[in-house]
Order: structure tokens, then sequence, then C-alpha cells
């Protein structure tokens, strides 16, 4: 049984928010990245839009606004994000503590492009089927038919 975008929203935002134990699916995973990047590209482009010198100046309050809304939606979705990575590295069977090494690792000039694209591939990977040393499995799986001769 695959999970759909809002049920992956509610988990990730509601009932697994600060949760760093456990395991997250491929889907609840990407359907939540889907939602987190389209909001800031949206964000992105009325920044670039309203902040459009062409248009002339504008009320401080507009140029603060549109400073603090993305710092506050960061900062709302640090944790949640961080969680899901962890339960996302836990689902492939990889410990958690080595996604907090590679975006330690980010810190060091030069290793961040080793480093982000290794946590995007093991996010990539399917998850161990069955249960694993972090949890039981995060899917619920259909049994495989078996071909008799």
């Amino acid at each position: 049984m695959s999970m759909g975008f809002a049920e992956a929203v509610h988990r990730v935002l509601l009932t697994k928010y600060a949760t760093f134990s456990g395991r997250a699916s491929w889907a609840e995973y990407w359907w939540f990245q889907l939602l987190y990047w389209a909001l800031v590209a949206v964000d992105f482009y009325v920044f670039i839009t309203v902040m459009d010198p062409a248009r002339g100046p504008h009320e401080a309050w507009v140029e603060n606004a549109l400073f603090f809304v993305p710092v506050l939606f960061v900062l709302a979705t640090l944790l949640p994000q961080t969680a899901l990575h962890a339960r996302r590295f836990q689902d492939c069977g990889i410990s958690s503590s080595r996604y907090g090494m590679l975006v330690g690792a980010c810190i060091i000039p030069g290793f961040a492009m080793v480093a982000l694209p290794a946590i995007i591939v093991i996010c990539l990977l399917p998850g161990t089927e069955g249960p694993n040393e972090y949890g039981p499995d995060s899917l619920i799986r259909k049994p495989k038919a078996e071909v008799v001769t």
C-alpha cells in the first residue's frame, strides 16, 4: 500500500514532527520534499517579483516580511526535516548518526559537494523489506506471488 500526499504531509508535520526513531517510507519522504521545495520555490518567486528594482522603492515592512517569512519557514520545518531524514536513513538500514555526520561534514569547505549528493542518493534507496533494527517495515507490501511449476 502506497502513501499519498496528504497522509505523508500529515504524518511528517503532525504525527511525527520531532520523532527520530522508527522508519520513513520512500513515499513519505518524497511527498513531503515535494511540498517543501514547492513552497521554497513560491517564496523565492514572490521575493524576486516583489523586490524587482523596476518596481521602485518598497515600504520597510514589505522588505522585512519578505526576509522573515522564509526564515520562519525554515525554522519551523528544520526539526521535521531533520527527523524525516533520520527516519529515512533508518528505513534504508543506515544509522541516523551517519546523517548527522554528513550534515556536520557540510561545514567543511568543499565537502558539501560530496555530502549533499550522498544524502540524496541514500534517500533514493529503497527501504529494507521487513523489519530491521530500527523498527517494522514502513510499508505494507503485497505478498510476492510464487510460481509453481
